[in-house]
């Protein structure tokens, strides 16, 4: 009886979910929100309020008094009590955590596609120079005798075409075979539709890898002859399904290694939450813009010229539209940036995620001998 109650309590303390786990997700959960909520509210500041701010003076007919103006607002606002500082700062902390709460928690297909789009060209520009390139080499030996008349025409004709124009004119059956099957092995989907997590040529790209050890977490998988698969129908298994139980399984039997894969996600959710903000960030910068040259327009049409010194007042009052011009086209920038860089790694990142919850379960449940738990996601 005392050895059957101390395999109880051993069993318990080891399904027991280790704190420092469950504060892992927390600051994980907290920071993921908050930090694109700042981001969002910072750059929404930075886009909008100087180009209103200047747009105001204008009706105010006080435009070469924008520096003196703000520098009061800036004095008065220092001057505030710092009770009122301690409510405005928990207001903002909130705001930006409610804010950032819900980009983070949006669909993540949208940049992963986008990012998916981004690869896959880059992989055909690459295969497409692979191909073209000695076929137009080939062309360039071609001398303008008489009798080669022709192809010395075709020579300089193909040179001149795009790269997806030259591909199409040398285009066959066989290299979109081939695209394809380098678009299975690179990013686990064949097309911009199949792309979605975990998508269903994760085997190959397991495949390509040598990680064979992994094929039999992979049943939501379209069938690869090289893993001697043979079931090619799988569309009705609901993929996302698999992963989750993997999850719920791993986090239940082996809490303590749930700390890469909660980082992991984190990661791609963090990046994702990012990747909408600058988005709409871009849309906002260009309305900050379009109110600057609403500014400029407004100043000609309003500046009287009777005056003497009329360009020197004229420059004095345009000179303040440059700085201003300048916060919304430096978001507008940094958020264009934002959004190419994150669409080059997310797909990436995702690919990751899913190869550490099968990798982290194999090791788990192998090492322990338990893998009979995984039988039923395990059989074929």
């Amino acid at each position: 009886m005392a050895n059957i109650s101390e395999e109880l309590i051993k069993e318990f303390l080891r399904k027991k979910i280790n704190p420092k786990i469950s504060l892992h997700e927390y600051f994980v959960d907290i920071l993921g929100g908050l930090f694109p909520g700042i981001l969002f509210l910072l750059a929404l500041f930075i886009a909008t309020v100087p180009p209103i701010f200047n747009l105001s003076c204008i009706f105010l007919e006080k435009q070469g008094n924008v520096f003196q103006i703000f520098r009061e607002y800036v004095i008065a606002t220092l001057q505030t009590p710092s009770s009122i500082w301690i409510v405005f700062f928990m207001i903002f902390t909130l705001l930006s955590y409610i804010v950032g709460h819900i980009f983070y928690r949006r669909d993540i297909k949208t940049p992963d596609r986008e990012s998916f789009k981004l690869l896959k060209s880059e992989i055909e520009k690459e295969y497409m120079d692979a191909i073209i390139t000695p076929a137009v080499s080939r062309l360039k030996r071609i001398k303008s005798k008489k009798e080669n008349g022709r192809h010395f025409w075709l020579n300089l004709s193909l040179r001149k075409l795009k790269k997806r124009k030259q591909f199409k004119i040398l285009n066959n059956k066989k290299h979109q075979l081939n695209i394809e099957e380098l678009l299975r092995d690179n990013l686990a989907c064949k097309s911009e539709n199949d792309c979605q997590f975990p998508y269903p040529n994760y085997n190959s790209y397991l495949i390509k890898r040598n990680l064979m050890h992994l094929l039999d977490f992979t049943q939501w998988c379209e069938a690869d002859e090289r893993s001697g698969d043979t079931k090619v129908d799988r569309k009705d298994r609901r993929s996302k399904t698999y992963v989750n139980i993997l999850k719920i399984r791993l986090r239940y039997f082996h809490p303590d290694k749930c700390a890469i894969i909660i980082r992991n996600e984190g990661h791609v959710r963090l990046a994702s939450s990012t990747w909408h903000i600058a988005k709409i960030i871009r849309n906002i910068s260009w309305f900050g813009i379009g109110i600057v040259l609403l500014s400029c327009l407004l100043t000609f049409v309003n500046f009287n010229y009777s005056n003497a010194l009329t360009s020197r007042e004229l420059l004095k009052n345009l000179g303040w539209i440059l700085p201003v011009f300048m916060a919304p086209f430096t978001i507008l920038l940094l958020s264009q940036y934002l959004v190419k860089y994150i669409q080059k790694f997310i797909h990436y990142q995702r690919l990751r995620e899913v190869f550490y919850v099968l990798e982290t379960v194999y090791t788990a449940f192998s090492l322990t001998d338990e893998l009979d738990r995984l039988k039923p996601l395990c059989d074929k």
